[in-house]
């Protein structure tokens, strides 16, 4: 049986927010090792630094909300499926 689009789209999120969580983690790591090596830095390079922090947290954060909103999806539809499931069997008896 084909998936359906929605399933499709609902696959392609997942993936998505878990092929990016990687280098978003590495992004993070690599602006926290600069701050605690280089403690040191000119004003305009720390400034970078704590503008790439914000975008990562700002992406992670999107990255988890529409991770949340596809098991949300998922559990809605899963229960929608369930009471169909149960008014049909209770039509049919």
């Amino acid at each position: 049986m084909r998936a359906t689009p929605i399933a499709d789209t609902e696959e392609i999120l997942i993936n998505l927010v878990h092929d990016l969580r990687q280098p978003l983690a590495n992004m993070e790591a690599s602006a926290y090792v600069l701050r605690k090596w280089l403690p040191e830095l000119p004003p305009q390079a720390a400034e970078h630094i704590r503008t790439l922090e914000r975008q990562v947290a700002e992406a992670v954060s999107l990255l988890s909300e529409a991770s949340a909103d596809v098991r949300r999806v998922r559990a809605q539809r899963a229960s929608e499926s369930r009471e169909f499931t149960k008014a049909a069997s209770a039509a049919l008896t």
